[in-house]
This record gives C-alpha cells, sequence and structure tokens, in this order.
C-alpha cells in the first residue's frame, strides 16, 4: 500500500526555485557589468562653448527658469547659435537635473528598458524567457559607441532613441494578425519615437524610412495572408502619423512664441 501511493505521488521540482534564483542574481550582475562598462565613464564638456556642450547647457538651464516662470523664452536668449540644435537633449538634460539623476545613470536607465522592449515585440514570434533572454540583451546594451563617448552630446540618446524606434517597428510588422488596439499601441509608439529622434538630431529624419518600411510590411503581410481588412490599415496609419507630429508641432509652436521662427 505504501509503494503504491509512493509510486501515484507527483514528483516535486524542487530544482525550480532554485533556477528563478540563479536567473535573478545573473541579469542583475549582468546589469551592473553593463553599467560598469557602457554607464559608468567620465564626462569632458566645454561649458562656454557656443555649440555643442555648452549650447546644451545653456538649454537646460534656460528649460528649468522657464518652467519655474523665471524666463519667458522656453530656451533663454537667442543667438545666433541657439536653434542650430534640436532642442531634445537639453531638455533630457534639465528634465535629469530636476530629477536629481547624473546623466549617465539616467543615459543607462532608457537603454536597460531596450532588452524587455524587444522581448514584448517579439512575443508573437518567439518567447523570450530564462537564459535566451540575455543574448538580445547583450546585443542591445552592449553598444560600441557608448565607452567611448565621453563628451556631453547628444549621440548616445539618439542611438538608444534610434533602438527603440527599431525594435517598435519590429513589433508593429509581427502583428499583423493582432487586434487593432495592439496595432495602435505599437503604431503609436513607433510615430511617438520617430519625433523624439528627429527633435534630437534633425538629420535623422532618415530614420523616416524605417517607419515607412515597417508600416508597407505590414500592408504586404495583410495582403499576401488574405487578410482584407483595409479599414484597419487605415486606421493604424493615421495613428502612426498622428502620433508622429504633436511633439514637432509643440517645439515648433514655442519657438515661434519665444522667438518668433515656426521651426525646431
Amino acid at each position: 500500500m505504501n509503494e503504491d501511493s509512493a509510486e501515484t505521488q507527483p514528483t516535486l521540482r524542487r530544482g525550480w526555485p532554485f533556477t528563478q534564483f540563479h536567473q535573478l542574481a545573473a541579469l542583475i550582475l549582468f546589469f551592473i557589468f553593463s553599467y560598469w562598462i557602457y554607464g559608468y565613464r567620465p564626462i569632458a564638456s566645454f561649458p562656454l562653448s557656443d555649440v555643442d556642450d555648452g549650447l546644451y547647457l545653456r538649454q537646460a538651464r534656460a528649460f528649468i527658469d522657464w518652467l519655474c516662470g523665471r524666463n519667458p523664452l522656453w530656451l533663454g536668449e537667442y543667438n545666433c547659435f541657439l536653434l542650430s540644435k534640436a532642442p531634445l537633449y537639453g531638455l533630457f538634460l534639465g528634465v535629469l537635473n530636476l530629477l536629481c539623476i547624473p546623466v549617465r545613470i539616467g543615459e543607462f536607465l532608457l537603454l536597460s528598458g531596450l532588452p524587455f522592449l524587444f522581448s514584448s515585440a517579439c512575443r508573437p514570434l518567439t518567447v523570450l524567457r530564462g537564459w535566451s533572454f540575455f543574448i538580445p540583451a547583450a546585443l542591445l546594451i552592449w553598444l560600441p559607441l557608448l565607452p567611448s563617448e565621453t563628451h556631453l552630446l547628444r549621440n548616445g540618446l539618439q542611438s538608444i532613441i534610434t533602438s527603440y524606434l527599431i525594435i517598435a517597428s519590429i513589433g508593429l510588422v509581427l502583428r499583423w494578425q493582432a487586434q487593432l488596439r495592439e496595432q495602435s499601441w505599437w503604431a503609436a509608439l513607433l510615430g511617438l519615437l520617430f519625433s523624439l529622434g528627429y527633435l534630437n538630431r534633425e538629420e535623422a529624419a532618415w530614420i523616416a524610412i524605417v517607419a515607412l518600411f515597417s508600416f508597407f510590411l505590414l500592408c504586404i503581410q495583410v495582403k499576401l495572408n488574405g487578410v482584407e481588412n483595409w479599414r484597419r490599415i487605415v486606421a493604424v496609419g493615421l495613428v502612426l502619423s498622428f502620433c508622429a507630429t504633436p511633439f514637432i508641432l509643440l517645439v515648433c509652436t514655442l519657438n515661434y512664441c519665444s522667438y518668433g521662427v515656426f521651426l525646431t
């Protein structure tokens, strides 16, 4: 009787909690190592320069003063260099200052979100769990540009935004069978990331090709698989377009109100 009951008892999975613990510990060690290599690096800046470092710092200080009501001009006093660079990186520095977050930590926090968004984007195709999560995480976080980027420049932020945009385009393309709400969410994210990338570097307008190409692939997949629902495709395209324009128009409006020019 005892032998039969012993045979019918379910097998206990004693090793599973330890596996979860090991994966969590490995994830923590992975991010610590990644920050040590890619996030913890010195900053060499020239605060008195007319462009680049000095311009971003002046924009950040002026943006904080504008938020506090101490200056009616949202990017500071006008000069010939003020609008020569898109304002997003200066605003990014100002927000980090208000939140009391060091620049490198702020950049690394944004960088750390890439593998999680990629895992969510690839969910219709594959599930990245456990140890399989670390391969794309390493490829996305260990950007070769960052260890040598010590100046206070917008290149690091631009690389992060572009990576997010490419992942969002993958998420949209892989959801050709999804519901309209899920497709619209990824289209909205793609449009928002395009506007942020453009507001960080004006010459980054080429990333519009990525957004348009991903939408074109979505249309091709719908057509080839016989899903005749073009109203949904039109709705997704409108969401993508509408979410790509508000922040750009907002910056143009603020520049017009402060300096009389409707541009970024």
